[in-house]
């Protein structure tokens, strides 16, 4: 739970309207596209599921904000594990 709610607060720093809230045992998120009035993307998950909530959180970010710090920071760690595994088969 606390990665959902740090996700969405590093988001919300960063200018960016996203927000997760518990609702009757779910957990609804939701995100703004980045033009004005943008789309607001939202999914539903079970409250047990919050780190698949996070999970899609930064997959809409990586695709609506390609820019923002934390889709930087994914596709270092992508790019991070993409070498180690290259190391492996070496």
């Amino acid at each position: 739970m606390r990665s959902l709610f740090l996700t969405t607060h590093l988001l919300q720093n960063e200018g960016i309207r996203a927000e997760a809230e518990m609702v009757q045992g779910h957990v609804q998120v939701s995100i703004e596209g980045p033009r004005p009035n943008g789309k607001i993307c939202t999914a539903i998950f079970p409250d047990r599921q919050m780190d698949e909530a996070a999970g899609w959180l930064v997959s809409r970010v990586k695709d609506l904000y390609p820019r923002s710090v934390l889709a930087r920071i994914w596709q270092l760690v992508a790019k991070a594990s993409d070498t180690q595994a290259e190391g492996r088969d070496l």
